[in-house]
């Protein structure tokens, strides 16, 4: 400690000494850098105005040697060196500076305002924003200047890193004009087309950046790169910032629009990768996840019209490449999201490439991520009601209830909602389903599943569709036998109106198709739960409306009425006899009146 203080002591002395006497500047500046090299600790308000005065006397290159070293150790020295009179000096300095000054004041101001708000705020107050831009259009064209790029582009960063408005001020005096300029002048320079990529990102990382980038032209001159390089670190860094910009909403719009489909489908395919079983290259992979993310968008799915278009990525789905499968079945569930465009992709036969490749890998272990994918699109085709029963006919409602019994949870999500969707009005494939045991005791067993909620929940909701539209009491028998009651009364405890009314519409489909139902409605508990929903305060009208009439189908059995007092029924209905709407009212008179008979 005694050390480093007599070392700091001997530092102070020097500048104090060249503050006062410019003669003795160069001699003691040099001293100063050398204990420098040793130890840098602390400065005070008396270090930074000595600094100032040496600086009115002596611009040299040392002096903002000296700047940029005390800023670069010691945090507290930074905020220090952001006194308005020094940096409005560094800052005006720059202006007419040689390269070697340039390339210490750069230093220095990335320095000061590294981590640093107060440094990044008065660099703003001082002029800082529009000096650096006149400085860089000046010299942009002089190759002597290129090794200055680096520090420039870091201070940069350093300074708008944590605040928004200096970034919009940096956006406003029109940076990105330069970046478009260094990025063509700097493909051959690593390390400079680096930092400036970089600077594109940071500069991208708001509403507004987004907006002048999208006017810049400077996504088109990036796909344009991209094409043609050969170098494969440069599009490493590229793609990285394309994905980074497709995390924003706002921006995947202009990645369709700037040419990026059909220039990453031409890269992907002619990919050596795309051939390969599955590979390991970065580069690939970015830019297959970037078509993921771009088919999220609707002007994706407008380029899509063109048929031919979608018929190669169809085809991806044939593809030898895993990482290609996947993307193929995301991207095709992205655009299978409307009627007109599910319609297309059935006529397209699309759905049986899909079903194909699922039934003919579905032993495969290493196929559940493929599974997935393929499910995700599959699903989708089955919400148009115009679809469903194309798609039952082509097979899919067998293949998803293989993916059920054979695959893990999170195709066995997919395969329940498929079958969920399906079965909607299918009578037959209900009784169907029904009549298939290892399918119910699976769909049971994920019911009860907690580790996840997702899965549990498609189990239950497909197992209330499938007894409301069989609706018949044979294959309802033969599904009850499986004890899937229990799976139907979880939704009942659902927190979601919707899930809540799907339980209480199969449960009255029991009610009214199974003679003899009342002990096994009761020792599952579906009365207790039933009347749980009727007594929330906050319960919707037609949840209201379904419990009613799930009361009147269990009074009209043999012993239903029995069932109904053990939960004091009359008590519960009387509670309902002033609701709010007029026709629970009338249902409510309607209920007492059947089970008072």
């Amino acid at each position: 400690v005694k050390i480093k203080k007599k070392i700091m002591s001997s530092l102070k002395t020097l500048m104090n000494m060249a503050a006062l006497d410019v003669s003795l500047v160069e001699k003691n500046i040099d001293q100063c850098l050398e204990i420098l090299e040793k130890e840098v600790s602390e400065i005070d308000d008396d270090d930074v105005a000595h600094l100032t005065t040496i600086l009115n006397n002596s611009k040299s290159e040392k002096v903002f040697q000296i700047i940029a070293e005390l800023a670069k150790k010691e945090q507290k020295n930074r905020v220090q060196l952001a006194k308005e009179d020094l940096m409005k000096m560094l800052v005006v300095s720059l202006i007419d500076s040689e390269l070697k000054d340039t390339y210490q004041i750069l230093r220095s101001l990335c320095n000061i305002c590294a981590d640093n708000d107060i440094g990044s705020q008065m660099f703003s107050k001082v002029g800082g924003v529009s000096v650096m831009y006149e400085k860089a259009s000046k010299v942009l064209h002089s190759d002597d200047w290129d090794f200055i790029m680096f520090p420039a582009c870091m201070c940069i960063q350093n300074i708008v890193s944590d605040s928004d408005l200096i970034k919009e001020e940096f956006l406003k005096a029109g940076y990105f004009t330069l970046l478009k300029q260094l990025l063509h002048k700097y493909e051959t320079n690593e390390k400079n087309f680096k930092v400036t990529v970089s600077g594109i990102s940071l500069l991208a990382d708001s509403d507004l950046g987004i907006e002048l980038l999208g006017c810049s032209g400077i996504l088109e001159d990036i796909w344009k790169i991209i094409k043609n390089c050969g170098d494969n670190f440069k599009k490493i860094i590229m793609v990285e910032l394309l994905n980074d910009l497709g995390k924003k909403e706002n921006a995947i719009e202009l990645l369709c629009k700037s040419g990026g489909v059909l220039t990453l489908m031409e890269l992907v395919e002619s990919h050596g990768a795309f051939q390969e079983t599955d590979s390991t290259d970065d580069v690939f992979k970015e830019m297959v996840d970037l078509i993921v993310i771009m088919s999220g968008d609707e002007s994706f799915i407008t380029l899509l019209e063109n048929e031919d278009l979608l018929n190669k990525f169809a085809n991806w789905i044939k593809s030898c490449n895993k990482h290609v499968q996947i993307s193929a079945g995301l991207m095709l569930g992205n655009y299978a999201r409307s009627e007109d465009t599910c319609d297309c992709l059935i006529k397209m036969g699309i759905h049986v490439s899909l079903i194909t490749e699922i039934n003919q890998n579905l032993e495969k272990e290493d196929y559940e991520d493929r599974f997935q994918a393929f499910a995700s699109c599959l699903r989708n085709l089955c919400i148009p009601v115009g679809c469903k029963q194309l798609l039952v006919k082509a097979g899919l409602a067998d293949t998803a209830v293989e993916l059920v019994k054979k695959t893990g949870l999170s195709v066995q999500f997919k395969a329940l909602a498929i079958l969920r969707l399906l079965v909607q009005n299918q009578n037959d494939l209900a009784v169907k389903l029904c009549n298939d045991g290892e399918l119910l005791k699976k769909i049971k067993l994920l019911s009860d599943v907690t580790m996840v909620s997702s899965t549990p929940a498609e189990a239950q909701r497909l197992m209330a569709a499938i007894i409301k539209y069989a609706n018949q009491e044979a294959p309802i028998r033969a599904a009850l036998s499986y004890e899937c009651i229990g799976s139907v009364n979880y939704l009942l405890s659902s927190d979601h109106m919707l899930m809540q009314n799907e339980g209480l519409i199969a449960l009255i489909m029991i009610v009214a198709n199974v003679n003899n139902c009342v002990e096994l409605i009761k020792k599952a508990g579906s009365i207790e739960r039933l009347m749980k929903i009727i007594k929330q305060d906050d319960v919707q009208p037609q949840t209201l409306f379904n419990s009613l009439t799930l009361i009147q189908a269990t009074a009209s059995l043999n012993g239903g009425k029995d069932l109904l007092e053990e939960f004091e029924v009359y008590k519960v209905l009387d509670s309902l006899k002033n609701h709010s709407e007029q026709i629970i009212n009338n249902k409510v008179n309607e209920t007492l009146t059947v089970i008072s008979r």
